[in-house]
């Protein structure tokens, strides 16, 4: 296109449409606090739109004060390119705003020289001295099949006191057209990726999904899609959209494939990079990280078959010998994960969630049937929690559970079975619902919830290691047992009294766990006194 110019009088800055871009160099000052606006008249432009961006070169003391709206010919809508955008301070270099870009501009660091999605939506100016026209668009894709020539207004409002700012420039790129200033991303391929499971082992397969969205003008054809997964040592892996490859329903633009994690990947997180292309040699790449666990970890979906319980009936057994972690997942926050566990060595036992869960953890440990034993919070300087030895005497089977911050243990009567303190430190039942057994879970609920990986130190098979001896159900030594006396001496003892048949009765320490006087001592007697096994 012939260039046109626009110079009637001194003072008008100079506007000119070459190859369909028309730009326009005010070098407008954007005042602290009220709206500017600047226009750029097109002529001789297309009659009919069929794709248009915009590209801004402006600077700004701090880019979060500034909505910058789009007003096209007419007058009567506008649409938010972007608003509150944070960088202090904040320069847009040639930045496109496209709908085909791959995100918005939220965050990050200036100079942004890219392309990104206009924010669109409603726009309440704060301080704005002009208000915007009544009616709002999502996206300029909205613009499609109107005339483009007539008068485009950039309108921008500094919505917060303290600072200033420039507008060097703006142009508008019609119908595939590319201002030369402008970022070389107009071309990417946009694209996310997903490997399920997120966490694995060696010899295990995993799945890589990419969703690819198409270009158009002209519309994405023959695209292609690979994924790299050599920083495991694994091949370069060819994605497909044909329904059969773990990828959806073919045509949908989500491609798939799997792989087998090599016995040599490294331990730890590790990036698997996707290229897409398509045959107008538009491409996009980017990668998605897949955490490799030692072979040793537990994993509740796949070992365990599914998501582990929240009460004694319900948790997952550990049955398998060896393991030094849990890799499981919390899917909201009210979910609670429960493992049925032994421990032989209590003196060198040992759990956390310290340095390998991201969120706010608690974890508690029980008796088979329920009753609590000791729960952390935060251990120290940490949001994650640490179970040790402390409170863990004796051998034999246990529960151990995971859950979300204050998401605590009830018994049948909704009481806490551990009162809400302590936060730091490993705490034995201290609730009202401290005697009962474990019934449910209450409390308030926070995000973020997810993955998590609980260390395990000397956790063996549920059921492995032999519980210890109980004391003779003849508590006060009179020869006749079971008879209820045992019972009254117990209870008497227990709460501070006298035994009939002092001094020749039993010690409190029934079960002779090491701790005393403990409500599982009159749980594990009243179980074996009616005939039940010396156990928790």
């Amino acid at each position: 296109m012939v260039a046109t110019a626009l110079m009637a009088c001194a003072g008008l800055v100079v506007e000119r449409a070459a190859a369909q871009v028309f730009t326009r160099s005010p070098s407008l000052t954007i005042p602290d606090a009220p709206t500017v606006t600047d226009t750029l008249v097109v002529s001789s432009g297309p009659a009919v739109i069929t794709d248009v961006n915009v590209t801004l070169t402006l600077s700004h003391a701090d880019l979060s004060q500034l909505d910058i709206l789009l007003i096209p010919p007419g007058g009567s809508q506008y649409l938010v390119l972007c608003a509150d955008a944070a960088s202090i301070p904040g320069t847009l270099d040639h930045t496109r705003f496209d709908d085909a870009a791959c995100g918005g501009l939220y965050t990050g660091t200036a100079p942004f020289h890219a392309s990104f999605r206009p924010k669109g939506g409603i726009v309440i100016p704060y301080l704005g001295t002009i208000p915007p026209p009544p009616q709002w668009m999502t996206s300029l894709g909205a613009l499609n099949g109107t005339n483009a020539n007539g008068a485009w207004t950039l309108l921008i409002d500094d919505d917060t006191d303290g600072g200033t700012g420039v507008l060097q420039s703006w142009s508008l790129e019609f119908n595939d057209a590319i201002d030369p200033a402008g970022p070389a991303d107009l071309w990417k391929l946009c694209a996310t990726g997903s490997v399920f499971p997120s966490v694995s082992r060696h010899g295990h397969s995993v799945t890589v999904r990419v969703a690819v969205t198409p270009r158009s003008n002209p519309t994405s054809t023959g695209i292609t899609v690979f994924a790299m997964p050599d920083s495991l040592g694994a091949p370069v892996l060819a994605l497909f959209d044909d329904g059969l490859s773990d990828d959806g329903a073919a045509g949908d633009n989500v491609f798939g494939g799997s792989f087998v994690v090599p016995a040599t990947a490294p331990l730890g997180v590790s990036p698997i990079t996707f290229l897409v292309q398509d045959a107008q040699s538009r491409f996009g790449t980017s990668s998605i990280n897949i955490d490799i666990a030692p072979d040793s970890a537990w994993f509740e979906s796949k070992d365990g078959g599914g998501d582990a319980g929240d009460l004694p009936p319900t948790a997952q057994p550990v049955l398998s010998a060896g393991r030094t972690q849990l890799r499981g997942r919390l899917d909201t926050p009210t979910d609670v994960d429960m493992y049925a566990i032994s421990i032989c060595a209590p003196s060198v036992f040992r759990v956390s969630t310290e340095q390998v869960t991201s969120f706010d953890t608690q974890i508690f440990l029980f008796t088979p049937d329920g009753h609590g034993i000791v729960m952390n919070d935060d251990a120290f300087a940490s949001y994650q929690s640490t179970i040790t030895s402390t409170f863990v005497t004796q051998p034999g089977d246990y529960m151990l559970a995971i859950s979300r911050y204050d998401y605590d243990p009830i018994d049948s009567g909704f009481s806490e079975i551990w009162d809400d303190a302590n936060y730091i430190f490993e705490q034995q039942p201290d609730g009202p619902g401290a005697p009962n057994p474990v019934a449910g879970w209450w409390g308030l609920t926070f995000s973020p919830v997810g993955p998590y990986t609980i260390t395990l130190e000397n956790v063996e098979p549920q059921g492995t290691c032999a519980a210890s001896q109980c004391d003779p159900i003849d508590f006060n030594n009179d020869g006749l047992f079971p008879d209820t006396s045992d019972i009254d001496d117990m209870l008497s003892v227990f709460s501070g009294g006298f035994c009939s048949n002092d001094p020749n009765c039993g010690d409190i320490d029934f079960n002779n766990d090491g701790l005393f006087p403990d409500v599982s001592d009159i749980a594990v007697f009243l179980q074996v006194f009616s005939g039940g096994p010396c156990a928790w």
